[in-house]
């Protein structure tokens, strides 16, 4: 329904009383009807095929946005004023309409009207495929001019135990977009913004919808280093999961070969978060340093790094650092492939360690009052700045990551992770390269290295004590370890990799392995 005296071709927002005789809500549920024949002949076939498995989660493309500015329409129409007048809707602070509002309201009911055609069929038992099913729609997302007011609209998904999970969209496309954005290829500036009123609101993860680019021309999009970089960052910022989409838009269409990439990236990042899981959903990201626009940014010594850090709620002495180095360009040599960068946390941490441009991830945790015993380990070292296709054979594997996963089935074990050579410099940054981190295996205490593919060789690098400890592996002795740090070689079967200490007494020490 459009106003009878504007030249502009826009749709009326309304409440449900205006609508009852403007344009009836029955208009835009017919979709929904329609989806709801498709999903109970979904349910029919799967029960006919013996399947019993819900639907996990249904997304709607929705592509629902309207503009602030439309609000100078609306207002030339006499029934758009009288019904928000009608409606209860708060105005501004300037004593005019706030249509953002009113038409996020609109929004809200209209997509409710549309999913519960089908939603509200799994509650009363008559569409078993979807109990227990989570819906969600594209860009509903922070408080912003074209998609509404967060608070209103996060209510059109379903709440993921508890939270309210945005679904914002970052398709910067270009390098030369991953900040600054360009119409609707939103960057890192667009998220800093809508993320700011979702935090605001108490929902602090999302469920983004990324895309690195699509252009024909694949060396232009942005490319895999840079992407994992961005999408760790995003993790750091509350990114819990994502909707990865890639748009083979006209011919020639893409090769597959040159954007596949982009559907695995996003795992790479999801599997770091699930190692700091604790400080992920108990967990804040820290204001940054940069100003406002700029959100939790802290300037880390150069335009082209963005670092984040994210702290624990409870335990404020545990935080996640997340860093990377961002191109403008793909131009070779355009901006360093990694280094090391400084910065400061809550006005006392001073902390210097290597950014890439894949991303570095760092768990840091104090353990005393005056801060002077910590942990520190990397989480993605192994990581590497090219298409994953071309990453090392060799698997570096850091001893404390192979424990943090450990510890999520075995969370009384007796192994502990040690930082050791703490030495700040004249600035007082403490420089994480030169710290030794290494796990504590007592005798008698075993951990297991994720299953490795097709290693059949594999380094220690370890010591003990006072030279007693044998380092056992899958059962086998391999050798008695020595007093200082030594490389262990040996040779394993395919599989899950069980490392114990056996001996009198004593502890083994061990600072990382490679299976290659």
């Amino acid at each position: 329904v459009l106003p009878s005296n504007s030249h502009h071709k826009v749709l009326r927002p309304t409440t449900k009383e205006a609508a009852a005789k403007l344009c009836p809500d029955s208009h835009f549920s017919r979709d929904g009807v329609e989806q709801l024949k498709s999903f109970t002949a979904l349910n029919t076939a799967l029960l006919a095929n013996g399947f019993n498995r819900a639907v996990f989660r249904v997304n709607n493309d929705g592509e629902n946005f309207g503009d602030a500015i439309t609000g100078r329409v609306f207002e030339l129409d006499p029934e758009c004023v009288a019904d928000y007048n009608r409606s209860g809707i708060p105005r501004l602070s300037n004593g005019q309409p706030d249509w953002l509002a009113f038409w996020s309201v609109w929004r809200v009911r209209l997509e409710t009207e549309f999913s519960n055609a089908f939603m509200e069929q799994s509650m009363n038992g008559h569409l078993p495929v979807l109990r227990d099913t989570i819906y969600s729609e594209y860009q509903v997302q922070g408080t912003n001019p074209y998609f509404g007011v967060w608070n209103i609209t996060r209510k059109i998904g379903s709440k993921i135990d508890g939270r309210y999970y945005s679904t914002a969209d970052f398709y910067p496309r270009y390098p030369h977009l991953v900040v600054e954005g360009a119409g609707a290829w939103h960057g890192l500036n667009w998220m800093t913004e809508v993320r700011r009123s979702e935090i605001q609101s108490g929902d602090g993860l999302f469920s983004p919808f990324v895309a690195a680019g699509w252009d024909k021309h694949a060396e232009t999009n942005v490319r895999p280093g840079q992407w994992l970089g961005l999408m760790k960052l995003l993790g750091i910022w509350g990114a819990e999961f994502y909707y990865s989409g890639f748009f083979s838009t006209r011919k020639p269409f893409p090769r597959s070969q040159n954007w596949c990439w982009q559907a695995a990236i996003p795992s790479y990042a999801q599997a770091i978060n699930y190692l700091y899981d604790d400080v992920f959903f108990n967990g804040t990201v820290l204001q940054g340093n940069m100003g406002y626009v700029n959100g939790p940014r802290l300037w880390s010594g150069s335009w082209d790094t963005w670092t984040f850090v994210r702290q624990h709620n409870t335990n404020k002495n545990k935080f996640v650092v997340g860093s990377t180095i961002q191109p403008f360009s793909n131009i070779e040599g355009n901006a360093a492939a990694e280094r090391q960068v400084q910065i400061q946390v809550l006005g006392k941490f001073n902390w210097k360690f290597v950014s890439r441009r894949q991303g570095s991830v760092y768990i840091v945790e104090y353990s005393d009052a005056d801060d002077t015993k910590f942990t520190v380990t990397q989480l993605d070292q192994w990581h590497e700045n090219a298409h994953p296709s071309w990453w090392s054979k060799k698997q570096h594997v850091e001893a404390e990551v192979a424990l943090l996963a450990w510890k999520k089935k075995n969370p009384d074990t007796p192994i502990t992770a040690h930082t050791t050579n703490f030495n700040p410099d004249k600035t007082g940054a403490v420089d994480f390269q030169l710290l030794e981190t290494f796990i504590q295996i007592p005798v008698g205490s075993c951990l297991e290295f994720p299953k490795q593919g097709n290693s059949q060789n594999v380094h220690f690098r370890a010591q003990s004590a006072d030279g007693s400890v044998v380092l056992v592996l899958n059962g086998v002795v391999v050798e008695k370890v020595g007093v200082s740090w030594q490389q262990i070689s040996t040779t394993t079967a395919v599989g899950t990799q069980r490392v114990c200490a056996e001996g009198a007494q004593g502890v083994l020490q061990l600072d990382w392995a490679e299976f290659f």
